[in-house]
């Protein structure tokens, strides 16, 4: 799990150790960077615009959309992986989105259609586990 910034240009200010294992960042190196942290050269710029999905652009959801998508990224090592990812928007007492959630799940290779378990990740949780992280830095 990942928690940035809403606005532009999308700072990391959050990342859980499922997060720091795939990727091979440490907390302390993913803070402040953005989520291009971990583009490469297969990684598919048109990935997260689908036709017939919603479109996963995280300006989409600092606007109060859900998004995922799956995509190619890489570790901080160069070694790829392939990655479903669950976007979120986190909104403060004011109903303002304020702070993005995104939950990254390392997919096996090869990919099937039916690989991908959209129910496999508990939305609660997920929620519950931003809100925790957030509370936390504003106190």
């Amino acid at each position: 799990r990942v928690i940035t910034m809403a606005p532009p240009p999308f700072q990391i200010i959050s990342v859980n150790e499922a997060f720091t294992r795939a990727t091979k960042y440490t907390q302390m190196e993913a803070e402040g960077k953005d989520m291009s942290i971990l583009n490469g050269k297969r990684t598919d710029s048109n990935a997260g615009k689908k036709p017939g999905k919603p479109i996963h652009e995280f300006t989409e959801v600092a606007k109060g959309s859900c998004a995922c998508s799956v995509n190619v990224h890489y570790d901080k090592h160069g070694h790829d992986f392939i990655d479903f990812v669950s976007s979120y928007p986190l909104t403060n007492a004011d109903d303002k989105v304020t702070h993005l959630l995104h939950v990254c799940r390392v997919l096996p290779v090869p990919i099937k259609p039916n690989d991908i378990e959209f129910g496999s990740v508990s939305f609660a949780q997920d929620v519950s586990f931003a809100q925790d992280q957030v509370a936390a830095m504003t106190q």
